[in-house]
């Protein structure tokens, strides 16, 4: 490949971010305050999904999915990636999920002329098989297989919910911060009808030697309420980040939630070729609280695929999570009983044997 493979290591690094990493890293307040910074009725047009990149020398795109059958017990993550510098680019599909017990982690990577995405829309294409398609605002399409053939999709996403734009110094859209999810999937040669709750953002930002940071995130819907929450946090000896809380046509964001862990447990398995040893909360307590709104959330990890990513040892523990607690908005109190996502990342001190060092 005549792409600088020094590349594929940075690229791994952001890929599966989806989400918190590249919102999280805008925010400049490391205070402990529990304000509102904003309530908004703003939109986000389909254009603000399209291809962003601007020339800059070495730059970063990714559009993520993520979808759980709950019945079936299966969840995938997509991510359609882009990695260019001055001279070269090298487009990344990644692949990873589980099928009940069984983990899958693959990664495909292509020559840059083998990505093309549009500037008015989010249609995007790697090699001749992974695709994203936008039929509407609303309704997304997309397509692909693994190089291995070990995995094949075509999922339509609709969304349930308007999106959340972060303001912080990196793109960051949860364009979809939640979806209705149907289509199939074929899995080492096993065929699926898949039905279930998914995810999309699309994050891009140029690549600074600043940009290394640990994150945690969780996004879930309560179709009940038609509320969406979105947390984010990122930082390595101190934390800062936000919680979105989107109402209808309302979004509500508190600066600088407070977040404890407890039940930590360990995961034991492979990833590209490494072996990893993950310690990670399986509880986490969200609050915040300005009297006016507050948020008090417990999110329980279901599952959990640690993930190995790349020369920086990344490790990266992604999640199908249970959300519990209760929304107040002025006079009103929504009760949460809800599914999600989330992730929590750390540094790692050894390639082989990784270790949580936090």
């Amino acid at each position: 490949m005549k792409v600088k493979r020094g590349l594929a290591l940075i690229g791994i690094i952001f890929l599966l971010i989806g989400t918190s990493f590249a919102s999280s890293l805008g925010v400049k307040n490391t205070s402990n305050s529990l304000k509102i910074s904003k309530v908004t009725d703003e939109r986000p047009e389909l254009k603000d999904n399209a291809f962003q990149y601007n020339g800059e020398d070495t730059w970063i795109e990714w559009w993520f999915f993520t979808m759980y059958d709950v019945e079936k017990d299966i969840q995938l993550c997509f991510s359609y990636s882009i990695l260019l510098n001055e001279t070269s680019g090298l487009a990344i599909m990644m692949v990873i999920g589980f099928d009940k017990d069984k983990k899958y982690d693959i990664r495909n990577y292509y020559e840059r002329s083998e990505f093309y995405a549009s500037y008015e829309k989010p249609n995007v294409s790697i090699g001749e098989d992974c695709n994203i398609k936008a039929l509407d605002e609303n309704t997304f399409i997309i397509k692909g297989k693994t190089q291995n053939g070990k995995i094949m999709w075509n999922f339509t996403y609709n969304r349930l919910i308007k999106p959340y734009q972060h303001l912080g110094d990196f793109g960051w859209l949860c364009y979809m911060p939640s979806a209705e999810v149907a289509g199939n999937a074929e899995i080492d040669g096993i065929s699926y009808n898949i039905t279930g709750y998914g995810y999309h953002d699309h994050n891009w930002m140029t690549i600074t030697e600043d940009l290394l940071t640990q994150w945690r995130w969780a996004e879930t819907y309560d179709s009940n309420n038609n509320i969406s929450i979105i947390f984010s946090l990122a930082g390595n000896w101190i934390f800062t980040g936000d919680l979105a809380v989107i109402i209808g046509e309302e979004t509500i964001i508190f600066d600088n939630p407070k977040i404890s862990y407890k039940k930590f447990a360990i995961n034991l398995t492979i990833s590209q070729q490494q072996l990893l040893l993950s310690i990670y909360p399986r509880t986490w307590h969200i609050k915040a609280d300005n009297g006016e709104y507050s948020a008090d959330i417990t999110v329980n990890v279901y599952k959990n695929n640690p993930l190995f990513l790349g020369g920086f040892t990344y490790l990266v523990n992604e999640q199908v999570s249970g959300f519990n607690g209760e929304i107040k908005c002025k006079d009103t109190t929504y009760i949460l009983n809800t599914q999600g996502f989330s992730e929590y990342t750390k540094f790692s001190i050894f390639d082989l044997f990784l270790f949580d060092i936090f």
